[in-house]
């Protein structure tokens, strides 16, 4: 299994509610796009000012299927109507969750 995680900053004055319409949209994605087998979306609870404001977590069977996702036209909709406009910065990682759950090898 292969886990894709993303921190979205936005940009100074981007309000709540368009975060929490963010958030709700990026939700809607899972089962849309077959390829994903999960997407967990949060919010920053606000605790320390500096930390990214939303992080996403989205699950999938192989580097193959997150390629399918990166490249998927209904994913582009979203990332052009939702992130590009508001994005000041963002930061991802993609790994593989039978390796990470062994260990790393000494």
């Amino acid at each position: 299994m292969i886990r894709h995680c993303s921190l979205f900053k936005f940009k100074e004055g981007t309000s709540a509610d368009l975060i929490n319409e963010i958030v709700r949209e990026f939700r809607a994605l899972d089962g849309k796009i077959p390829v994903v087998k999960k997407i967990t979306v949060g919010k920053n609870i606000g605790f320390m000012a500096d930390n990214y404001d939303i992080a996403a977590n989205v699950l999938f069977d192989s580097i193959d299927d997150y390629k399918t996702y990166a490249e998927d036209e209904t994913h582009w909709v979203f990332v052009r109507a939702y992130l590009l406009p508001n994005l000041e910065t963002r930061c991802a990682v993609q790994f593989d969750l039978d390796e990470a759950e062994r260990g790393l090898e000494a």
